[in-house]
């Protein structure tokens, strides 16, 4: 059965990469770092303010010039409106020294989920794609991004595959971009530049390996045991900074939607609340605020900031609120899903509202996308994506508790027998003492008898 698809965006003119005026604070979180600042320091621009915990984090830097103070799990950074010296290039010598820059830049996937780039970028690839697809409608940050530096995003590839030299490198557009490959054809040199095929989503990962290879991902499979890595348009423009020494501490953000005054993509610092946006670009229409697509993204919560994965935001007139009702079974859900997963039982396997994830250890909720395809077709108007990212949540928290529990039993079971093992050795001992003692005892009660 040929699988029905949701049809690729149009794509327009994005328009020029515009400023905003910065927010009186910048609210930066500091998960998986610490800071390395002083409480109520001053800090230059690009500076870094935090320093990973854990293999999978980053450094942190300052956006801009200013004071920053640390408030729980936030450091606040008020700007000063101060002028910063401009930074240094970097010349990385050798792989090593590239990815070391990359790391220590804070370079991550700008695409949604914000993986570190060095942690990606590894010799031996057998091919590199950079994915300029960008299928998410209503968003065209990428495509902006692509227009205003164009020479200076083909020149940083040049230089990345020279430092790490993949077999093949391949940058993929969307079929239907024709605005993108007319500024790419004449470019992309000893390139590969590739349709990807006009539908959604076209543009994720798992799709995009599979049309430029022939060959699709294995369930749980990553594009890494295939020695294939991918980088977002965005997040080549970011090694591109890296490169001249500017650490990536901004992104550009679409911002649109019908209580959008002014729509367009803007050069936005990391840290920027949601809220400071929509006051600049919105004003008193706004009563909703959608972030990351019109298709995966998702209401604001209080006190959103800006960070690696804001794709977009859409200011909104009125809260999105079709109202659900009980699942039809009717099926068209399922044609459209890219991973060929049945959201019908996806939807019957979620966590109970008492918590129990007995019945959502259903392994689609692993290999689902999240693209929200299902939820734009269901005529139910049941918030699948939203559902589904929920029941993953609960199922990958319990998965962590588990392993958890698992550790703690571990180290439980370790002292246990630690504590076995010291014990058996003092009780060797005492009855090693005693058998002297009771040797000592014999000898000394026949020497006394032959006296």
């Amino acid at each position: 059965m040929t699988r029905a698809t949701i049809p690729a965006k149009a794509y327009t003119d994005p328009g020029p990469v515009r400023a905003i005026p910065d927010a009186d604070t910048l609210n930066l979180p500091l998960a998986g770092r610490f800071a390395c600042v002083a409480d109520g320091a001053w800090v230059d621009a690009g500076e870094t303010v935090a320093l990973p915990t854990r293999p999978d984090a980053l450094p942190l830097h300052a956006p801009l010039a200013g004071a920053v103070h640390l408030a729980g799990d936030l450091l606040v950074l008020t700007p000063t409106g101060a002028e910063s010296s401009p930074p240094a290039p970097a010349r990385p010598a050798d792989t090593i020294e590239f990815l070391a820059l990359l790391r220590d830049m804070g370079v991550a996937g700008l695409g949604g989920a914000g993986f570190p780039t060095h942690l990606k970028l590894r010799p031996g690839l057998d091919m590199l794609i950079v994915n300029a697809v960008e299928c998410e409608p209503g968003v065209s940050a990428d495509q902006a991004v692509l227009e205003s530096r164009t020479d200076e995003l083909i020149a940083a590839l040049d230089r990345l595959v020279d430092l790490i030299g993949p077999a093949e490198t391949v940058i993929a557009v969307d079929g239907h971009n024709v605005r993108a490959k007319d500024l790419l054809a004449s470019r992309v040199g000893a390139f590969r530049l590739a349709d990807a095929p006009a539908a959604y989503p076209s543009g994720s990962e798992r799709q995009l390996v599979a049309a430029l290879t022939g060959n699709p991902l294995a369930p749980g499979e990553r594009p890494a045991a295939r020695r294939i890595a991918l980088i977002n348009l965005s997040t080549l423009a970011a090694i591109a900074d890296a490169f001249d020494g500017r650490p990536m501490s901004h992104r550009v953000v679409t911002v649109h939607g019908d209580a959008c005054s002014d729509p367009g993509n803007f050069r936005i610092a990391f840290g920027t609340p949601i809220a400071h946006i929509a006051n600049v670009l919105g004003g008193d229409d706004v009563t909703a605020i959608r972030t990351g697509g019109s298709l995966t993204g998702s209401l604001a919560a209080p006190g959103a900031v800006v960070g690696p994965g804001t794709l977009a935001v859409e200011l909104l007139r009125h809260t999105p609120a079709r109202e659900a009702v009980p699942c039809i079974r009717c099926g068209v859900c399922a044609p459209v899903c890219p991973e060929q997963l049945n959201p019908q039982r996806l939807l019957e396997s979620l966590p109970s509202p008492n918590g129990d994830t007995t019945d959502s250890r259903n392994p689609g909720f692993d290999a689902c996308l999240l693209c929200g395809a299902c939820t734009a077709v269901c005529p139910s108007a049941i918030p699948l994506n939203d559902l589904f990212r929920a029941g993953r949540a609960a199922l990958r928290a319990e998965r962590a508790a588990n392993a958890a529990a698992d550790r703690a039993r571990e180290r439980f079971e370790r002292h246990a027998a630690r504590h076995r093992a010291r014990a058996a050795r003092r009780a060797e001992r005492l009855r090693s003492r005693r058998q002297k003692a009771d040797a000592k005892a014999l000898i000394a009660a026949a020497k006394g008898r032959r006296t």
